[in-house]
């Protein structure tokens, strides 16, 4: 089975922007400085050697839809074991269907001490890639909410 990359951490050069300038001048927002200023060279690098350890999720696309209300892309991936996991949906946004394989990874960056009771979790899990199995095959990516053009 061929996967299309749809979506790379690293080439979200605004994403990485905004999480490094909430971190650095937001106390109240962002993730921790520790164990290194996310998306930054040595925060890669902490990756690469796995100290900072990714974890790679796979299965088959199970449910599309808006979260929120009905703003936020989301989708939930079905494992190989049965267990159920929901995520954004990052990158191209319409190669999310219902169905397809996929293959992601993550790690779990801690949130600033502060915002830890606020989260409910003392942990981001951040999407470092997604990979789509490759198909012609596209979901609607308009939203349905607020801001989206109000499907039914």
């Amino acid at each position: 089975m061929t996967f299309v990359r749809v979506y790379d951490l690293r080439s979200d050069h605004d994403l990485i922007k905004h999480m490094q300038q909430a971190s650095l001048t937001r106390p109240d927002a962002g993730l921790a400085l520790e164990p290194a200023l996310v998306g930054s060279d040595d925060w890669w690098a902490l990756i690469q050697k796995g100290a900072l350890s990714q974890s790679i999720v796979e299965g088959v696309i199970r449910r599309v839809y808006w979260a929120s209300m009905g703003d936020w892309p989301e989708f939930e991936v079905e494992s190989a074991n049965g267990d159920l996991s929901q995520w954004t949906r990052e990158g191209d946004i319409s190669r999310y269907v219902e169905g397809l394989q996929v293959r992601m990874g993550f790690v779990r960056h801690p949130w600033k001490e502060q915002l830890v009771n606020q989260m409910a979790a003392t942990h981001s899990s951040l999407v470092i890639f997604v990979e789509i199995e490759e198909s012609s095959l596209r979901s609607d990516p308009r939203a349905p909410g607020p801001g989206g053009i109000g499907l039914r």
